[in-house]
């Protein structure tokens, strides 16, 4: 681990952010917030060392049309963020998109620790940012990241776990449809694995042991790297927002700016939350709190009792 540092320059990134979360968490929201504020960069379509896009090649050729030239293709080489950009983590490491389990500091020997840091170092100086910024969900990967980017910053985007179960049903990636003996997130334990037998293998309640077994993966984590994780709920920021972003923004060591401050009080929220509360039967919601009842009053969510 330690030769692989030494043995590959490190370029200077200072105390990087990462937004994770188990997935259909609200990550993605607080990404499309935080990627406004004036002193983060993050990941786009250029210098992220992937190839060329469908939109970059054409962007190039308009470049040589004589009747725009540079300001129009200045405009339009405006940066696109890469929310969740695996393929540019997949060239410097295989397996970081989907592993079997976490990924932890015995993994650094796979990871190509100067090539994947000079290429966000060189993304920080495209955009003239003094902090990157990045975004991925599932297993925490605190471990690894930590040291690849030593003093990196930890954000937990943490949901109510019936509203992330209903998600994940409604998404085509899901694989839990296949059984957790060929999912992403390794045999179920036997505690586990009683759970689902009890459920009649409920797939609403197979979610919802995704949802535990990354949340308790992600706290665990977490909590060995001290005050440099951080965990928010969905919940609040979507109440609260001005709150939430404040208390982050503290914890981050990033400035409090009057035009990103101005852009948090106009956002559009809407709680999705709702969904799973309208759309599952009542059978699903007794079935997912007698049985994750603990887990969820473990992580601060109440069961309903009028079920």
């Amino acid at each position: 681990m330690a030769d692989n540092l030494k043995t590959n320059p490190l370029h200077e990134i200072d105390r990087p952010i990462f937004i994770i979360g188990t997935g259909r968490s609200g990550t993605t929201f607080l990404f499309h917030i935080m990627r406004r504020h004036p002193q983060l960069a993050w990941l786009c379509q250029y210098r992220t060392r992937i190839g060329l896009t469908r939109y970059d090649r054409t962007i190039i050729r308009l470049r040589k049309v004589p009747l725009l030239g540079d300001p129009v293709f200045r405009i339009l080489r405006k940066p696109r963020a890469l929310v969740e950009p695996y393929a540019f983590w997949q060239r410097f490491m295989p397996g970081f998109n989907r592993p079997c389990r976490d990924l932890t500091a015995d993994d650094l020997y796979l990871m190509n620790v100067s090539g994947v840091r000079k290429a966000i170092s060189e993304q920080i100086a495209e955009m003239k940012k003094p902090r990157f910024m990045g975004k991925y969900t599932g297993w925490s990967r605190i471990g690894l990241m930590e040291q690849v980017f030593p003093g990196a910053r930890f954000i937990n985007v943490i949901r109510d776990g019936r509203a992330v179960a209903w998600s994940l049903l409604n998404v085509p990636w899901w694989l839990g449809w296949r059984g957790p003996e060929k999912w992403r997130w390794g045999n179920l334990e036997e505690e586990d694995r009683d759970i689902w037998e009890r459920s009649g293998k409920s797939f609403f309640v197979l979610a919802g042991l995704q949802w535990k077994i990354l949340m308790e993966n992600l706290r665990e984590k977490g909590a060995s790297i001290g005050d440099r994780y951080l965990e928010i709920r969905y919940e609040d920021l979507v109440a609260s927002p001005m709150e939430v972003i404040s208390q982050m923004l503290q914890w981050a060591d990033l400035s409090i700016d009057p035009k990103f401050i101005d852009e948090v009080k106009r956002l559009s929220k809407y709680d999705a939350n709702q969904k799973w509360k309208e759309q599952v039967d009542d059978v699903q919601k007794r079935a997912f709190d007698s049985l994750l009842g603990p887990a969820l009053d473990r992580f601060g969510y109440e069961v309903n009792p009028e079920y």
